[in-house]
């Protein structure tokens, strides 16, 4: 190095140390972009065999994304114009709600008596193969087109069920239909005067639906409710909020987001009069999300409700969808979400592979920090997070035996329902009260069925046996006296409902209740 290169590299070296801090992170972005395009170059240029850049691309940002969080995506055109075609009813689909993690696409929830459940499509399952193609390194959205056709056409579904490190292969057929996800999938009126209310997710009328239902259950004599958000994927905040202002006096703080843009923070604030004063029972569980937990949070934070069942899955980011020249979009975490309390509700992501976040549903990363204490509106200690955490823990069902696909894969469960309906004496109320009729008429000839089909011996007991033989009961009460019997069964039966039923009596009726 010559006297006048060596004064022009020193000149330079301060210059930089001289710049201000935005230049020199400016010229440091711009360098690392030099070094993203030389790759990709390289890679289009040499590698063994030829690649086009835009799959580079798409490639990159997809890796983008995935070192975010496992809640941001981008989404094709074609993709978001098939979807549309789903929403306009142009195309049919299967009912499923998916969620992309790590390569795998697992069902996030399944619709109530949607084409997916009738064929044994089960929350958590993870979708392999659609009609014999491949959807792994597929986004959820990507898969979900995948699913929908031409109504009354059927798909073929490849899935693998259990746990990561020895899966059940599951196929099933399902027939695509014009399905609307209901908010409502099922209201009655229970014992002492209790309104029951299964909201499956937030969507456009969701609280007008809610607060209609709840009008006609009050007429027939409905002093108290039970809120099942079990399930709940969540969907729209704003939604969410207006079902939580039919509880809460005008201008209760319902949520706070924050986030870098001055647009992405704000308080949000309930509307309406709140007229809604009865005692509330919340039902959640580890696959309540998002806006579920929203409202199950900020009816306990304001000590509205008593939450009961199990701790809530744990979302709680603002995602936003920018639109690209291109046609495609972005759907991309623009925040976080703070209860009334200031509880964040999000579970650590960072330092987790999207699978490992996805399989800790309703539980914190090992050596997360603790959050700091909080209290309620009336000073009540409440759990900090992740997720909502009941104030009264109930135990998870049982697990199904690892065999149980194979019942659902062969329909040896609706085979032997079907075949007992005939012989069920009495009334539905009737049948709803003989767990020993469920067993003895239902358990034991499908254990005979499912032990021929593996072909190996087989037993049940204790709490697997008492849900496998009401998941059959259920069938019989469809098949025996209708949907209304059967969804009656499915609640007044319920272990949860039960339970929670016996929870009122810490809730006083508040002021106004009829």
């Amino acid at each position: 190095m010559n006297a006048r290169t060596g004064l022009l590299a020193a000149g330079i070296g301060m210059a930089l140390a001289l710049a201000p801090a935005g230049a020199r992170a400016q010229r440091a972005s711009y360098e690392e972009l030099q070094t993203f395009s030389a790759v990709l170059n390289s890679i289009r240029l040499n590698y063994v065999d030829s690649v086009g850049q835009s799959a580079l691309v798409r490639a990159a940002i997809a890796g983008a994304l995935d070192a975010l969080d496992p809640h941001s995506r981008y989404l094709r055109r074609a993709t978001l114009d098939r979807l549309n075609a789903v929403r306009a009813g142009l195309l049919g689909s299967i009912g499923v709600q998916l969620d992309q993690v790590d390569g795998a696409v697992h069902v996030l929830a399944v619709g109530a008596r949607s084409p997916a459940q009738r064929a044994g499509v089960l929350p958590g399952d993870r979708l392999v193969a659609v009609n014999d193609t491949p959807v792994a390194g597929l986004g959820d959205r990507e898969a979900e087109a995948m699913l929908a056709g031409e109504r009354d056409t059927k798909v073929r579904l490849a899935l693998a069920r259990g746990p990561q490190h020895a899966p059940l292969s599951i196929a099933l057929t399902a027939k695509r239909a014009n399905y609307t996800w209901p908010a409502i999938t099922a209201s009655l009126l229970l014992p002492d005067s209790t309104a029951y209310v299964e909201l499956a997710e937030f969507s456009e009328h969701s609280a007008r639906d809610l607060e209609r239902v709840l009008d006609g259950l009050r007429k027939r004599g409905a002093r108290r409710l039970m809120l099942d958000l079990r399930g709940n994927p969540g969907g729209l905040v704003g939604e969410a909020g207006r079902v939580a202002a039919l509880f809460l006096p005008a201008r209760t703080l319902f949520l706070t987001a924050e986030g870098r843009k001055l647009g992405a923070s704000s308080k949000v604030f309930t509307e309406g009069s709140g007229d809604l004063t009865i005692p509330v029972v919340v039902l959640v569980d580890a696959h309540s999300a998002s806006a579920a937990e929203a409202v199950a949070a900020a009816l306990q934070d304001h000590d509205r409700a008593l939450v009961a069942g199990r701790r809530t899955f744990g979302k709680a980011l603002m995602q936003t969808t920018f639109p690209l020249p291109s046609g495609d979009a972005l759907h991309l975490t623009i925040g976080r979400i703070r209860t009334p309390r200031g509880r964040l509700l999000q579970r650590e992501y960072r330092g987790l592979s999207p699978e490992q976040y996805r399989a800790m549903a309703g539980r914190d990363a090992p050596g997360a920090s603790a959050p700091a204490p909080v209290q309620s509106a009336a000073g009540r200690p409440l759990d900090p997070g992740p997720g909502v955490a009941p104030d009264v823990a109930l135990p998870a069902p049982a697990d199904l035996p690892p065999w149980w696909p194979r019942v659902l894969e062969d329909a040896l469960d609706v085979a032997v329902a079907d075949a007992a309906a005939p012989s069920v004496a009495g009334t539905a109320g009737e049948w709803e009260l003989d767990p020993a009729g469920w067993d003895r008429l239902l358990v034991d000839p499908l254990v005979a069925r499912a032990a021929t089909a593996l072909g190996a011996s087989i037993s049940l007991d204790g709490d697997v046996r008492v849900r496998i033989a009401r998941e059959l009961a259920a069938r019989v009460a469809l098949v025996r006296w209708g949907e209304d019997a059967a969804v009656h069964f499915r609640v007044s039966t319920d272990p949860d409902v039960a339970a929670a039923l016996r929870l009122f009596e810490r809730l006083p009726l508040r002021a106004g209740s009829p």
